[in-house]
């Protein structure tokens, strides 16, 4: 599949994608789980990239069980103060380098931007409002705004609808096995960001990028 003539919109995902923020996730959780007597190897959960509420809580009763831990998985991510959007307000935590001026390039085109998210809204906008992007996109979709979560297309299906635009001429810009997958099948063209961790199968992408200085769309 080639890149389609005329790109009316491009999605971005936003942890990992847009905001450098999965590594900084990871360390939290697993911070959080070992709090709760949860025994865990460095990195163990990095997988969970691009990852739903539903995923997110099995992985958590995994290291639990595992651990002869008997709490409630959600009880557990529950027990953080600031919940969710704590991740985005570490110092460290900072929009993907260039991806604002990719923007900006973008929209000079009259190309239609979005942030699609598995996230909760409270913690996208969180983030978004700290670095003062909200007004980069013309849709933000969340994921306690869809019923089924990527790999399922429906959060990129539902963004096109928002947007009036056809998936088919549309770009979705990816980190994640998950989210590579809801892109193809929303009939998007896929370009993978590749940080070089090496942690998640982006293989199935049309296309991968290093740096959004060498994407030009």
């Amino acid at each position: 599949m080639g890149r389609p003539d005329h790109i009316e919109a491009v999605m971005f995902d936003m942890d990992g994608t847009t905001i450098d923020s999965e590594g900084i996730k990871n360390a939290h959780l697993e911070d959080l789980l070992r709090a709760h007597g949860g025994v865990l190897a460095n990195h163990e959960l990095d997988y969970l990239s691009g990852a739903d509420l539903e995923t997110l809580l099995s992985a958590i009763k995994m290291v639990l069980d595992r651990s002869g831990v008997d709490e409630d998985p959600l009880a557990v991510l529950r027990s953080d103060t600031y919940g969710r959007e704590r991740p985005y307000l570490e110092p460290e935590c900072k929009p993907i380098a260039g991806v604002r001026a990719f923007i900006s390039q973008l929209r000079e085109k009259g190309i239609r931007c979005a942030l699609v998210s598995s996230t909760p809204t409270y913690a996208v906008l969180t983030a978004l409002n700290r670095f003062d992007m909200v007004s980069c996109f013309d849709a933000i979709v969340c994921g306690d705004m869809i019923s089924v979560h990527k790999p399922d297309p429906e959060a990129y299906l539902t963004t096109a609808r928002i947007l009036g635009v056809d998936p088919a001429r549309c770009i979705v810009i990816e980190d994640s096995t998950s989210g590579i997958k809801a892109g193809i099948a929303a009939g998007a063209y896929v370009c993978a960001y590749d940080d070089g961790s090496g942690v998640q199968d982006i293989s199935a992408a049309h296309e991968r990028f290093s740096s959004y200085a060498h994407l030009h769309l």
